[in-house]
Parts: C-alpha cells; sequence; structure tokens
C-alpha cells in the first residue's frame, strides 16, 4: 500500500519526491524507495498484462504517456 500510494501521488498528483515526503511525512529517502520499488512493481504487472491479448495489452504501454492521457481525460485537471 505505501508503494502505491507514493507511486499514484508521483503519477497522477504529479508531486516530486519532497513534496510527496512533506505530505506524508516521511523521509526522503524512503520515499525514493517506495517509488522506485512501487515502478519495479508496477512493471512487473503490466508485463504480465502484455501477455493478455487486446485490449488489455495497450496498458502495457508507456506508464508516464498513459497517465497523461488519463489525466487530460479527467475534467478540471
Amino acid at each position: 500500500l505505501a508503494q502505491q500510494v507514493v507511486v499514484e501521488l508521483a503519477y497522477f498528483e504529479d508531486l516530486d519526491g519532497p513534496a510527496i515526503a512533506e505530505r506524508l511525512g516521511l523521509p526522503l529517502s524512503t520515499v525514493h524507495t517506495q517509488l522506485k520499488r512501487g515502478r519495479r512493481r508496477l512493471s512487473a504487472l503490466m508485463r504480465k498484462l502484455e501477455a493478455i491479448p487486446p485490449p488489455r495489452r495497450s496498458t502495457g504501454a508507456e506508464l508516464g504517456t498513459w497517465v497523461q492521457e488519463t489525466r487530460s481525460r479527467i475534467p478540471g485537471s
């Protein structure tokens, strides 16, 4: 859960490491570690999705691009 929260704040709230650390009351090194582990875990899950026939396969595309496209569809973002 800690990894998920840090990854969500980084990608969906567009916060950097220091901002995440401040918001969660964590040391910056902990945020960096959680973000690194969370990205690694998410990448592994996305590789598994790539083995599934389309349309799910498209989710395995570049994460940053997917997040930006998704964010652009949310009203007021």
